[in-house]
């Protein structure tokens, strides 16, 4: 009986190509033993990469398993993955409909995909396989410039910098610096074609294709100056890589720190609101030290700068709001009100200026103020509460004109009347000549007193020193208070 010879790769197949591999990729392993063709280890792997399958890693674990069994050399695998690299590209840029994807060896749109494929290798030499992608990548560069027309939409260009892209994806798995700067190099280089041929959308697929952006901040500087910046941010704003929104950052601050649209941009853009608020902040406090006010200033010049840092605190109020710092967000809010309230008092002679103010100008400024809103304003903005018995004293209980009452109902509404408050005013007013009016409005104030040991401690104060004030307790409602001061 003559008996049938079966190659090595049938017994390998037959034996080896397990049932679930098989129902994986809807194939048996008679299917791939077609007599029709010759077989060789480049060819069976080839078919095995080619069966549909939507598990990639599983594919690629199977031609793993195979090369392994058909003792197929490391340089004819890094051949054949550098060959179906360049044929996947080339079937990715056709776009043609009924190529399913699942045929090819790994999807070009992700790049985890890729580094699963070149894992293929047994001794994990990546930078082989980086080499010829370069060459192959240089290939296609000298085609293009071969053509008559040189159109920035050719394929050719496509290829060379994606096949630029994942030759580098193949040294950074490697490790290979050398072949990490050849590749910038020809990054570099490509760049300048690309530039020639108004070629935006291309630089910025290199760019992040690289995510080289400290090495390349040529191509930030190419698309700054052609104005095509707004399509980077467009490009990236669905993404949420912090290298790239760092590096952005980095470069309007070091290469174009007055540029605050770019900077509101990549702000908006990336949805980076704390760091858009401390720029409005921080160009409103540089704006405000170079604040000044003399007789030769133009008000017309003042009210602009005004203007000016009253946008910068009023937007860093709202944005930081919008991340939820609302402390930052409050001391904007009450720079903005102190220079809005600077531009109204701009329009009354002699002007008064309440900004850059010291210790001692607060002291002196705030209790001269008519309106307790207006000193409450420059107060909130300075951090500085501890006066308000002063001006208390000097604008409703001394004060002898109309605006008193007026100014002690502001006052009621913004700012806590405690016992130590009323206590503290008496003191003042020691320092004050006695007369009706001055009693008749602290009157009204020690209504306010809960505390029946503070009133009794204010009435020894002030009628040890002046005994036309007994009459300011006598007057007092309550008999349980007036038992105590008695008692007294």
């Amino acid at each position: 009986m003559k008996i049938k010879q079966v190659s090595s790769y049938e017994i390998i197949l037959r034996v080896f190509l397990p049932p679930e591999y098989s129902r994986l990729f809807r194939v048996d392993s008679s299917s791939l033993l077609n007599t029709n063709a010759h077989i060789d280890e480049w060819n069976l792997l080839k078919r095995i990469l080619s069966y549909p399958s939507s598990s990639f890693p599983t594919k690629i674990k199977l031609a793993e398993y195979l090369a392994k069994q058909l003792r197929i050399s490391n340089q004819q695998l890094a051949e054949l993955i550098v060959d179906q690299t360049d044929k996947t590209f080339e079937r990715c840029q056709k776009n043609d409909p009924t190529d399913d994807y699942h045929h090819w060896p790994f999807d070009p749109n992700n790049i985890e995909s890729y580094r699963q494929f070149i894992s293929l290798l047994y001794e994990k030499n990546y930078d082989a396989i980086g080499k010829q992608l370069v060459e192959k990548s240089q290939l296609y560069e000298d085609q293009f410039l071969e053509l008559d027309s040189q159109d920035v939409s050719s394929s050719l260009l496509r290829l060379r910098i994606e096949l630029l892209i994942y030759a580098h994806t193949c040294f950074i798995n490697s490790c290979h610096m050398e072949g990490i700067c050849l590749v910038l190099d020809h990054a570099r280089h490509i760049a300048i074609l690309l530039n020639d041929l108004n070629g935006y959308t291309l630089l910025i697929r290199l760019l992040m294709g690289l995510q080289q952006y400290s090495e390349m901040i040529y191509i930030f500087d190419i698309l700054f100056q052609s104005d095509h910046f707004d399509l980077l941010l467009s490009t990236i704003s669905h993404m949420h890589d912090e290298c790239l929104n760092t590096a952005l950052f980095d470069y309007i601050k070091r290469h174009h720190p007055n540029d605050e649209h770019t900077f509101t941009s990549i702000s908006m853009n990336l949805n980076m609101h704390h760091e858009l608020a401390i720029m409005y902040r921080d160009a409103g406090e540089k704006l405000l030290k170079t604040f000044q006010y003399n007789q030769q200033t133009s008000s017309a010049d003042l009210s602009v700068t005004l203007q000016s840092l009253l946008q910068y605190y009023s937007d860093a109020a709202d944005t930081f709001y919008l991340v939820g710092c609302c402390r930052q967000s409050e001391q904007c809010l009450k720079q903005a009100r102190l220079i809005s309230l600077q531009l109204e008092l701009m329009q009354k002679q002699p002007i008064t200026i309440i900004l850059n103010l010291n210790s001692k100008q607060i002291y002196e400024l705030l209790p001269r103020f008519e309106h307790c809103w207006h000193a409450f304003i420059i107060a909130d903005a300075y951090n500085e509460h501890t006066l308000w018995s002063h001006c208390l004293t000097e604008q409703f209980i001394c004060n002898k004109t109309s605006n008193a009452m007026k100014y002690w109902e502001e006052f009621q509404q913004l700012i806590l009347i405690d016992d130590q408050l009323i206590l503290t005013i008496g003191k003042h007013l020691l320092k004050k000549s006695f007369n009706t009016i001055s009693s008749k409005n602290f009157q009204e104030i020690i209504s306010y007193i809960t505390d029946s040991n503070i009133l009794n401690r204010l009435q020894q104060i002030l009628t040890t020193s002046d005994n036309n004030y007994s009459n300011l307790f006598t007057s007092i409602d309550s008999p349980y208070l007036l038992d105590i001061i008695r008692v007294a």
